[in-house]
């Protein structure tokens, strides 16, 4: 399990939840399993982009 906070960076937050793993993200207060982690993953980028607009995503 890793803690990820914006600290740590955006590109890891989401690059961890593409991967699978099970991170507790502080931002967002959210558990996510394993088989929602993209679903997730998907929903926090659409939302990092609505709150901060200038960000790259790869994908």
């Amino acid at each position: 399990m890793e803690i990820i906070t914006f600290e740590d960076g955006i590109e890891h937050w989401i690059w961890v939840l593409m991967k699978g793993k099970k991170p507790i993200a502080k931002s967002y207060n959210t558990f996510t399993r394993r088989a929602s982690a993209k679903r997730a993953a998907e929903n926090v980028i659409r939302d990092i982009k609505s709150r901060y607009g200038k960000m790259k995503v790869t994908s």
